[in-house]
């Protein structure tokens, strides 16, 4: 795998053995002598090679870890970084209210709502997302981490499924979300070829383009929030630390204040949090 350019072939090869096996890593190395079967070695060569194609780890095991949660992941959803989770880790930060309300826009396989919900009981979320097969793939995470009742899963673009909710569920009134929150798509287009086979060939197009200017997405969203807060919410967006200057002007021309930009664990500018003006 080395040859094929992946970054660390030995802790790939590693998590694949032990997912074909069924145990984990420190189980993997107990039975380090045990020998494989003649299928299991087939299989396990069949795994390598996915991986030696460039097909992400995550999507070859059909779950990943965020926020030291087991998450389903395909083909269909963004993986899960772990600059998301400084994402995750400021939004619990300013919910000290338990009642909470919130939005999450694009919500790919769930993980922030999932991730906010389980640690905040009080929390409840409207999370949205264009994407039927996302959606589904959600689904299914927030029916395991037992979240369905706090969980509402809404097809459509961005806020706009938020007006007419459905199935036996009243839609929200105008300036009644304590919170948005998003990790929309915002590496812009003309980037998208310079970047690794593992995201530029398997991971969905739709959830990874911002635009010319990766900038978007992000701009609607940030127009349609002040009608869905309640003064002195707050909107919380993963963003690119080449972007933070203008998404904070963005966030200041629509009547947003408090803004701050917060670093992910590598230092970068990666999370920006405004809350929308009482006045």
């Amino acid at each position: 795998m080395a040859e094929a350019g992946c970054d660390t072939p030995a802790l790939d090869a590693e998590l694949l053995a032990a997912h074909l096996l069924g145990v984990d890593r420190s189980r993997l190395w107990m039975n380090a002598a045990r020998c494989l079967s003649e299928e299991e070695q087939a299989r396990l060569r069949e795994l390598l090679e996915r991986r030696c194609r460039r097909e992400p780890l995550p999507y070859i095991l059909s779950e990943w870890e965020f926020f030291g949660l087991k998450l389903e992941v395909s083909p269909a959803v963004l993986i899960p970084r772990p600059e998301t989770e400084t994402l995750v880790e400021a939004c619990l930060g300013f919910l000290y209210r338990r009642d909470a309300k919130g939005a999450e826009a694009g919500c790919g396989c769930g993980a922030i709502s999932i991730a906010i919900a389980h640690h905040n009981p009080g929390v409840r979320i409207f999370a949205t997302d264009c994407s039927e097969a996302a959606l589904r793939v959600a689904r299914r995470n927030v029916s395991h981490h037992n979240l369905t009742d706090r969980i509402t899963l809404l097809h459509g673009d961005l806020l706009e499924p938020l007006e007419t909710v459905g199935r036996g569920c009243r839609p929200p009134p105008h300036g009644c979300l304590d919170f948005i929150v998003a990790n929309l798509p915002y590496i812009p287009t003309a980037q998208i070829p310079f970047l690794p086979p593992e995201v530029k060939d398997w991971e969905p197009r739709e959830a990874i383009d911002g635009g010319p200017d990766g900038l978007t997405i992000i701009r609607r969203l940030i127009a349609q929030s002040p009608c869905w807060l309640q003064k002195n919410g707050f909107l919380a967006l993963e963003i690119s630390p080449e972007q933070a200057a203008a998404v904070k002007e963005l966030l200041c021309s629509r009547g947003f204040t408090r803004i701050q930009i917060l670093p992910d664990l590598s230092g970068k500018e990666r999370v920006i949090i405004a809350h929308l003006s009482a006045h």
